[in-house]
């Protein structure tokens, strides 16, 4: 259903932790520009399809902790301008491709800043959170209080 909404510019799906892949299908929202998904914990990867959003500027996967790799053709994205990987600490490799994502602006932590540091171009900018603060991000609500 949500893959035929075509039309969508920007989709926010956050501490979203039964979220572990999303559809092939992803691919047919050609429109969208902003994507969110920030504290989906079990997210483990993108789909493919992701090289069609050709309009898509600002990816942000901040503490998808089981994020274990970005999709293959990733630097087909001429339009991405700004990723945001803090806190994918599963992230161990970025496909060769990325080195296509010039300019681009990379913010994440120091851990995930040795992947990006590498690639001219690109301009990675190193934030450094408050740990407990992200502990909170990204354990589910109902387990805060018991």
């Amino acid at each position: 259903m949500l893959c035929n909404l075509v039309h969508l510019k920007k989709l926010s799906i956050t501490n979203c932790h039964e979220l572990s892949s999303l559809s092939e299908g992803f691919g047919n929202l050609t429109n969208l520009e902003v994507l969110r998904l920030a504290s989906c914990s079990n997210l483990k990867s993108l789909p493919e399809t992701m090289r069609n959003l050709q309009k898509l500027s600002v990816v942000d996967l901040s503490h998808c902790l089981h994020l274990c790799t970005l999709p293959t053709h990733i630097g087909e994205l001429g339009s991405l301008r700004t990723i945001h990987t803090r806190g994918c600490t599963g992230l161990h490799e970025l496909p060769i491709s990325v080195k296509d994502l010039c300019p681009l602006e990379v913010i994440c932590d120091e851990e995930t800043s040795l992947l990006w540091s590498h690639l001219k171009g690109v301009k990675v900018q190193v934030i450094e959170e408050d740990r407990f603060s992200t502990f909170l991000k990204i354990v589910p609500r109902e387990m805060h209080y018991n």
